[in-house]
């Protein structure tokens, strides 16, 4: 399994970089606040923990109003239970699909996070998450406002005692080159 998630992370991470020399790209980076939890079969476990996303992303004009994204970020996710942080942080590749009509545009995707650190949590957690996200963002010339919700489709639980998955809101700003 191992070997499959390097693989598509070698793929996804290889891909965003095959049309770097091509005219319609935009390099830019992000950063922005994070609330997160960990659920069980769709219940949060804990309490919302704050805490902060920031990365650098390419963006490649597909056609008018689509372009594909894809960069590099580090993110924060886990829970409060109590009275302690319990944090888990991930380095991921991140790639999706911006639709954009005018200043609004809504963005979506998936990608592949890998652990990093964490911190007071109770079980071993799996040392990858594969995430999916749905938002929407406003940009005023170079400068981006992003809203997102992000479900992790992993269940990171290192033992069988049950499933746990990551979720988040995340809102932030995009500066673009």
């Amino acid at each position: 399994m191992k070997k499959v998630v390097f693989f598509l992370s070698m793929v996804m991470l290889t891909s965003t970089f095959i049309t770097a020399e091509a005219g319609d790209n935009k390099w830019g980076v992000r950063a922005g606040y994070q609330n997160t939890n960990i659920y069980s079969d769709g219940d949060a476990i804990g309490d919302n923990l704050g805490g902060f996303y920031i990365g650098a992303f390419r963006e490649h004009q597909l056609i008018p109003l689509l372009s594909l994204s894809a960069g590099l970020e580090y993110t924060q996710m886990g829970m409060k239970a109590f009275d302690e942080n319990m944090n888990l942080n991930y380095l991921g590749v991140p790639v999706g699909l911006k639709a954009k009509l005018g200043p609004i545009s809504a963005i979506g995707g998936t990608g592949i996070n890998f652990k990093v650190g964490e911190h007071d949590m109770y079980d071993d957690v799996k040392g990858f998450d594969i995430p999916v996200y749905l938002g929407a963002g406003f940009n005023v010339l170079m400068i981006g406002i992003e809203a997102r919700y992000q479900w992790g489709l992993t269940d990171i639980n290192g033992d069988s005692a049950g499933k746990f998955a990551n979720r988040g809101f995340q809102i932030g700003i995009s500066v673009g080159f």
